[in-house]
């Protein structure tokens, strides 16, 4: 396929200009690659041919009938009625157009043509789709149904892949021969076509089933291929022990047995020949932080350098203080982010390797940042290391280093083999001592002034309150209430209390001033958007009021508890809603039921499914065009197996070349 002609202009089909080459583009597609590889959403077949005597009253269907006479009246308010009468070889049928003169024009007496369209309890068929035998000898067969923006419609997308078909048919296969001579797959140019013009039903789920499992293989041999390169690398360097009791003795709490036994783990693969590539699995407020700081201890410890990076500069800040009030007596920590006013004076202590531990955002390891002795590197999951990333220190760093992740969002074990290929996992089953579970109540609009002075007396108390909005400003086309809205309408309900409000948008600067004034109590109530979603820890905030809850999903929801029960007070979350469904009232329910975040998560993989929990930004994942877990397990569990045995037999040199032509072939 050549690369020129497939990564061609869709403008330079027939029939699309400026303004249909704009809406293509808000899905994504801009060239011929982009629209073969936008899939159909679901397929409506027709291809079932009904005789009219078998028609069922409400089922839409196809027909095969020829037409007998057409007449034209006018009713008494003005309408005009085209009646058709069709019929097959036992019966006849009366077919309905209102106003629809060119109807006449269009049939003609005596031909056959095939009708689509619903049978009423008058057997009468009103507006069918119909189309000519003459034309289309085998009727409308199996029609694809895109997910298309206002002004696109599947007629249009179904003409420009009548226009690229000989492009659809050069397209080269992506799995390895043997993969498709073991299962009998059809070639993936042979699928794409099958998926866009389908033939029959059993050829398009044949499809279907490259296509899916095409999607997993190269999703996990991606995983599979960096775990294998990383698994063959061998340290060269050792690690002081440390005995977990010794760390422990370091902070004013004692470890949960799911903390000791994860950094037991994490000790484990520290001192063993092999680099670590480790994640941490936990639920929010599990203590994840603390079995940070006991795995950089060991790596400081033995006279190491560590990076700690963060997804923003607020959870830096907050690790930084964290550290530095742990193990800041013993070791230097410092905070590099955009504020950080002696920046060349930490890069140069960093290359002489006086600072120990450095904390921030991901650009503590970009290219002005020289090591002097990097051994371990602490990320979240967002910024998770690769084959490259890795290559990258390796060679700032004259060696090789330990990587520990921190996941952000528990998600269901079926699910975490998919996402977590390239790691081995420990999870922190459970919460520290003192936790007290948090309160949820779904609050209804007319219990809403009760919540205000629930709200009042818990300030009064000392305590802090976040409400948080999905915008941050009014939008024409949403009737969600935005911050700014939110915020105004809260300052008229909380005269006399200090409200303020944080967002995305803000400077970094400012960002970190609000949450220092919320902390220090100077701020009773903040108005956020989900920004405080990962990483704020104020002890004092006891209640969050999560309003339009139908824009989060679930995992998303728990996640904004958690900002509150972080300390032995009673805490609660409560819920409001601007639109209210069956699907609403499930989400609902269980974040009022249950507390865990496994347990959320398992729910939210019934309720949403895989595509939309591994799309979601905390796990850096792109969302599975056309494979779904819970539909096509037998599959994935088969494509996984298999990309996992094939990144096994290759070498370094084959499996880094085979990822750069994925990555170039793919877009993930």
């Amino acid at each position: 396929m050549g690369v020129v002609l497939i990564y061609t202009s869709i403008k330079n089909l027939k029939g699309v200009g400026e303004k249909k080459a704009k809406l293509f583009a808000k899905l994504g597609v801009h060239t011929l690659f982009e629209l073969i590889e936008y899939y159909p959403k679901r397929y409506d077949d027709m291809s079932k041919i009904y005789k009219i005597e078998d028609l069922e009253i409400g089922l839409k269907a196809t027909f095969l009938a020829r037409v007998v006479s057409i007449s034209t009246n006018v009713s008494y308010n003005g309408k005009i009625i085209t009646k058709v009468v069709v019929s097959d070889d036992n019966s006849r049928l009366n077919i309905i157009f209102l106003n629809a003169r060119y109807i006449s024009n269009m049939l003609k007496v005596d031909n056959l043509y095939y009708f689509n369209g619903t049978l009423t309890a008058d057997k009468t068929v009103f507006y069918p789709e119909f189309v000519s035998f003459e034309d289309k000898p085998n009727g409308f067969g199996i029609r694809p149904v895109y997910s298309l923006t206002k002004g696109l419609s599947n007629a249009d997308f179904s003409k420009l892949i009548d226009q690229i078909i000989n492009v659809i048919n050069t397209v080269p296969n992506i799995l390895p021969k043997f993969i498709l001579e073991k299962y009998s797959f059809l070639n993936r140019s042979e699928a794409l076509l099958e998926l866009h013009k389908p033939s029959s039903i059993k050829k398009l789920d044949r499809a279907k089933e490259v296509l899916i499992y095409e999607e997993i293989f190269l999703n996990q041999f991606l995983l599979f291929s960096s775990r294998e390169i990383i698994s063959r690398e061998v340290k060269n360097f050792t690690y002081t022990k440390v005995e977990v009791n010794n760390i422990e003795n370091k902070f004013p709490f004692k470890f949960t047995p799911s903390q000791k036994n994860v950094i037991e783990e994490i000790y484990n693969d520290m001192l063993s020949e092999k680099v670590m590539n480790r994640l941490i699995h936990g639920d929010v407020g599990c203590g994840k932080t603390a079995i940070a700081i006991a795995a950089t201890y060991m790596a400081v410890n033995t006279g190491y350098q560590v990076a700690i990076m963060a997804p923003t500069e607020i959870l830096a800040t907050q690790h930084y203080e964290t550290f530095k009030f742990i193990i800041g007596d013993e070791f230097r920590v410092e905070l590099l982010v955009s504020k950080t006013s002696n920046k060349k004076e930490i890069y140069e202590d960093i290359k002489n390797g006086n600072i120990n531990i450095i904390i921030g955002t991901h650009a503590i390891i970009q290219k002005d940042v020289i090591y002097n002795n990097l051994r371990l590197v602490v990320t979240d999951e967002q910024h998770r290391f690769g084959v490259r990333q890795r290559s990258v220190l390796k060679d700032k760093n004259e060696g090789n280093v330990d990587t520990l992740v921190m996941s952000a969002t528990p998600i269901p074990r079926t699910l975490s083999m998919i996402v977590y290929g390239d790691l081995d996992i420990s999870r922190v089953e459970t919460m520290p001592m003192g936790r007290k579970e948090i309160y949820t109540k779904f609050v209804k609009n007319s219990e809403k002034p009760k919540l205000i002075n629930f709200c009042k007396e818990r300030i009064d108390k000392g305590e802090r309150i976040y409400f948080v909005a999905p915008l941050i400003e009014e939008n024409e086309s949403s009737d969600l209430v935005s911050l700014d809205a939110l915020y105004n309408s809260l300052i008229k309900s909380f005269k006399g209390y200090n409200v303020s409000k944080l967002h995305g948008k803000m400077s970094s600067t400012d960002k970190e001033e609000i949450i220092n004034n919320f902390k220090l109590g100077k701020i009773d109530i903040l108005v956020s958007t989900t920004v405080i979603e990962v990483g704020v820890d104020v002890p004092q905030a006891t209640i969050i009021v999560i309003t339009h809850v139908e824009r989060f999903g679930l995992s998303q929801l728990h996640q904004l508890r958690g900002r509150v029960g972080r300390s032995d007070l009673k805490s609660y979350c409560f819920l409001t809603a601007g639109k209210y469904s069956e699907k609403i009232a499930e989400r609902i329910k269980a974040m009022v039921n249950y507390s865990s975040g496994f347990d959320i998560a398992e729910i939210d993989l019934k309720l949403r499914g895989a595509g939309d929990i591994l799309g979601t930004r905390q796990h850096g994942f792109q969302k599975f065009k056309i494979a779904d877990f819970s539909r096509d397990f037998s599959i994935i569990k088969k494509a996984r197996l298999d990309a996992k045995e094939y990144a096994k037999n290759l070498t370094n040199n084959e499996l880094e070349t085979n990822m750069e032509i994925l990555f170039k072939s793919i877009k993930y």
